[in-house]
């Protein structure tokens, strides 16, 4: 199994094997999305889609 770093679709941030990151699957206008955000743009989402932010 080869782990390898991958940048966060939102900031750019790299999230390297072992941090904390958020795997984000959705079915949007255009089809399937299957992100990785780092721990802070995953947060940030989470508050807006809650209506908090």
């Amino acid at each position: 199994m080869v782990v390898r770093t991958h940048p966060c679709v939102r900031c750019g941030d790299d999230v390297d094997p072992g941090h904390v990151y958020s795997a984000v699957d959705v079915l949007d206008a255009e089809g399937e999305l299957h992100v990785i955000l780092c721990r802070e743009c995953g947060s940030e989402l989470r508050e807006f889609l809650a209506g908090e932010g």
